[in-house]
């Protein structure tokens, strides 16, 4: 039972790593859009919009979830979940100590 308790809690994990990723890219998109939109767009903003040809949802495939993740981890919202992980990696290493018989 611990063993499927700690493959989803890992599952969970690597799912909010990759909804922040997502997050992520969403918030560069729109700043790259407005930037575009009010004219302070970059030489590499305007190279982006070439490249998407007004489809301003297109994902840049230069970049991949698997790159992003170790950027992705050093996010304080990931904290409690590294926390949780680490502390049940301790648990299944430290063997506790015995109960005392009577």
């Amino acid at each position: 039972m611990f063993v499927l308790a700690f493959v989803v809690f890992v599952l969970f994990g690597v799912l909010d790593i990759y909804y922040l990723y997502l997050e992520r890219r969403f918030r560069e998109n729109f700043n790259r859009l407005t930037r575009l939109i009010n004219g302070y767009g970059t030489r590499e903003d305007e190279e982006w919009s070439e490249k998407a040809r007004g489809d301003f949802l297109y994902l840049d495939a230069s970049t991949n979830f698997l790159g992003q993740l170790p950027r992705t981890l050093k996010f304080w919202t990931n904290l409690p979940y590294l926390i949780t992980f680490l502390m049940t990696i301790v648990l299944l290493v430290v063997p506790l100590p015995a109960m005392p018989t009577k």
